[in-house]
Order: structure tokens, then C-alpha cells, then sequence
């Protein structure tokens, strides 16, 4: 693999970990589809030291319906920060961190944020051409929960 080769796979790479950011906070449930190979799952690990996944989703049209689970907040950001690979020609392993910003109606009007720092460690495939996930397991390392200062000129 030349240096170039290489360059634009790390490239498509990091394209592909915004791309499904993009996808949860836009609720763009096609676009979520198409970053996943047919038989892809998500490990959640939403308890912070947690071995055992709090839930899986199998099979790449069910991980499309994220966006319905996104659903219950306001808005959300992913914002991706670290994102680093090991490519293997067709294959390659990542990891990438993201700090998630959910914000929803906590009750009596008030609003509120909850943050997630995450974890990414990703599976990766060249699957027609394209890079696509064939596993993520999102680890989550700590949350804030906390109310939202100005939170009312959120639009739903």
C-alpha cells in the first residue's frame, strides 16, 4: 500500500466515523444504513466499567433505526474528537472519542443536557469499493447531567 493509499483510507475512515455522527443528529436513519455492511452490530456499554454490552443491534437495518431512538431528545451533537486507525488492506481497527450532547424536557419545563463521553472501538470492512463498519462498540466512560442555561431557544 503506498503512502497515498493510505492517506485516503484514513481519510474515508474518519469521513465515514462523521458521517454517522451526522446521521444520529440529523435522524438520517439512510444514511445510517448505507455506513454499515449487511451483518454489522453495536455492542452499547452504557455503564461506565461495564464487561458485558448493555444492549446489541444486529444487522444493518436495525442499526439504521437509531435515529428513532434519538428520538426522545430535543436535539443531539456528536462531537468527534480522537480518531485513530490501524489499516490492514481491506480490513481495519479503530478507535474514536466523542463527547455526545443530548438535550431534552426534563418536566416543568426545564431543559436539560446530558453528556456522554464516548468510545468508539471500531471494526472496519472495504465493502463495495467503500469503508463501512462491521462492528462499533460504543463505550461510554462517564455522563453530566445537568440543566440547560438558555435551553429555550432550542428548536425541537
Amino acid at each position: 500500500m503506498t503512502t497515498s493509499d493510505a492517506l485516503a483510507d484514513r481519510m474515508a475512515l474518519r469521513d465515514l466515523v462523521q458521517r454517522y455522527a451526522r446521521g444520529v443528529d440529523r435522524r438520517d436513519a439512510a444514511l445510517l444504513d448505507s455506513l454499515f455492511v449487511d451483518d454489522a452490530e453495536m455492542l452499547v456499554f452504557q455503564d461506565p466499567g461495564s464487561t458485558e454490552p448493555t444492549s446489541t443491534i444486529r444487522g444493518r437495518r436495525e442499526l439504521g433505526r437509531i435515529t428513532k431512538v434519538v428520538t426522545r431528545y430535543v436535539s443531539t451533537t456528536h462531537f468527534i474528537g480522537n480518531h485513530l486507525v490501524d489499516l490492514a488492506g481491506d480490513t481495519a481497527t479503530g478507535e474514536t472519542y466523542c463527547l455526545a450532547y443530548h438535550v431534552y424536557d426534563g418536566g416543568g419545563g426545564e431543559r436539560r443536557m446530558l453528556v456522554w463521553s464516548i468510545r468508539y472501538e471500531d471494526r472496519y470492512v472495504r465493502d463495495g469499493g467503500a469503508w463501512r463498519f462491521a462492528q462499533r462498540r460504543l463505550i461510554v466512560d462517564w455522563t453530566h447531567d445537568h440543566p440547560l442555561v438558555g435551553g429555550d431557544r432550542l428548536q425541537p
